[in-house]
């Protein structure tokens, strides 16, 4: 029993170090996007600058890419995002 809730405890402490990171991330990607509203970009994509699909925003409105260069970011980093 005690390796148990040591499992539990550690898979526990794991899974809540996943969201605290994941929400430090989210956190950082919309100061970054504050910032870009403040220097007058925001909305654009900061690869090349281009006007962000407006569904994309109201969906993601912190999103610092349009939907194509967001695809080919996660294709680089071997991500995938389920489609609709």
């Amino acid at each position: 029993m005690q390796k148990a809730f040591c499992f539990l405890t550690m898979s526990a402490c794991f899974f809540a170090c996943q969201r605290q990171q994941a929400s430090d991330e989210v956190l950082a990607q919309i100061q970054a996007a504050l910032e870009r509203i403040e220097n007058g970009t925001y909305g654009r994509c900061v690869v090349d600058s281009e006007p962000i699909e407006p569904a994309r925003l109201e969906a993601v409105p912190w999103a610092p890419y349009c939907a194509r260069h967001q695809r080919e970011a996660e294709a680089r980093a071997g991500v995938r995002t389920p489609r609709a």
